[in-house]
């Protein structure tokens, strides 16, 4: 918690950091396939871009965060040390496990209309792409980047979780209690993040989360 407090990301080893940056952009390169793919053969950019809208704002956000990780200082809250990173998956996931299974929340409900080509890649898509992009942007940047620009951990903590909700006026439309649900999970994530110095936590609830949803809608 100290080191959200004071607005300083916690310490990563670089071995766990390269590791991040590889996997980022390996789920860059599979994002661009599946907008290229969702088209199919013969599609020009701007109607990839015009059909696909939401693939592109995960592109974005992966891009962003893969910049914020090679800033120095850093602004990124990355994996944390093994101790840690080990800690924020147990921990993730015995409190993802209570929501699910207690409260069935969605709280990154996905955009399942993006690959309509393809019921088993639009899955794919909402299990594990979107979630690895929403927490590296919403959860491992974007409150520290704002904290440096504004100078207040907590008020970027606010801004961050409420930008999140917002961002899912795509999938939810008005229902401002999924919007509600959305900016408190993204406030108990990252808060979590920072009291176990690592990522992991977030990106296990969230993972568990979606792929619990996606689940549901197959069966």
């Amino acid at each position: 918690m100290a080191s959200f407090i004071s607005g300083i990301p916690w310490i990563t080893p670089q071995k766990n950091m390269d590791f991040d940056k590889t996997l980022t952009i390996l789920v860059i390169a599979v994002s661009m396939f599946l907008l290229l793919y969702s088209v199919g053969a013969g599609g020009d950019l701007l109607t990839i871009f015009q059909q696909n809208t939401n693939i592109v704002y995960i592109l974005f956000m992966l891009a962003f965060s893969y910049t914020a990780m090679t800033m120095k200082p850093t602004v990124y809250g990355g994996l944390g040390t093994d101790a840690n990173l080990r800690k924020g998956i147990l921990f993730g996931a015995i409190i993802a496990a209570v929501m699910v299974i207690s409260a069935g929340l969605k709280l990154a409900t996905p955009l399942a209309s993006t690959l309509s080509s393809s019921e088993i890649l639009a899955a794919f898509y909402i299990a594990l792409i979107i979630p690895f992009a929403e927490e590296k942007f919403f959860g491992q940047s974007m409150p520290f980047i704002l904290n440096r620009t504004i100078g207040n951990p907590m008020a970027a903590l606010v801004i961050s979780s409420i930008m999140f909700g917002l961002f899912h006026l795509i999938a939810y439309g008005s229902n401002m209690t999924l919007i509600f649900a959305a900016i408190g999970f993204r406030f108990m994530a990252t808060f979590g993040n920072s009291l176990l110095q690592t990522s992991s936590f977030g990106l296990t609830i969230h993972y568990i989360n979606n792929i619990s949803t996606v689940a549901k809608g197959l069966m």
